[in-house]
């Protein structure tokens, strides 16, 4: 897994719930890394789950509402770290951009991170429909990523999300309805 999620992670922890607690995930955690990451390098993904873990029962928060926390942090993160990504933009093109911009750019950068290929639909109107393959929490992050860019852009929206099982894998949607 990326650096850049882990260092953005760890932002996000230390910002959130403050270096006491971060220091006492690591701790915990037991990591190979001891919680010291490099945006460049990739890092077992076990770490992740790991912070995670440690930190929902640290906090008492369920893992989706830090994974939809993390999602919202990353948006200003990649804003602060990558601001040619939502330069003149707002959360329409960044969302029908997804693919073509912020996970081609992202690649290119960082060979190693995995991005999901999502399905962006839009059919003209103030709505935008993304839909891909569930795991890890990636539908929380997504969420909160959209929450936080919509936020960026001060811009008012309706947002529904669905999961299904399609050939037995998750599969998620969400809808995006802008006001």
């Amino acid at each position: 897994m990326s650096g850049l999620i882990f260092v953005s992670f760890i932002q996000m922890i230390e910002e959130n719930f403050g270096l006491e607690i971060l220091q006492t995930i690591i701790e915990k955690g037991k990591l190979k890394s001891e919680g010291v990451y490099v945006r460049g390098d990739s890092y077992d993904k076990k770490e992740f789950f790991i912070l995670l873990n440690a930190l929902s029962s640290e906090i008492n928060m369920s893992k989706r509402d830090i994974l939809k926390m993390y999602g919202e942090s990353l948006s200003d993160y990649l804003n602060d770290t990558y601001p040619e990504f939502f330069e003149g933009k707002n959360l329409k093109s960044v969302l029908l951009n997804l693919n073509n911009v912020v996970t081609k750019d992202l690649k290119l950068i960082y060979r190693d991170i995995y991005l999901p290929v999502v399905n962006i639909n839009e059919d003209g109107t103030k709505k935008v429909v993304i839909e891909f393959v569930c795991s890890a929490g990636r539908e929380d992050v997504l969420e909160g990523f959209i929450r936080g860019v919509g936020r960026l852009y001060s811009e008012s929206f309706y947002l529904n999300k669905s999961i299904n099982q399609v050939n037995q894998k998750m599969q998620c949607q969400i809808e995006i309805n802008l006001t």
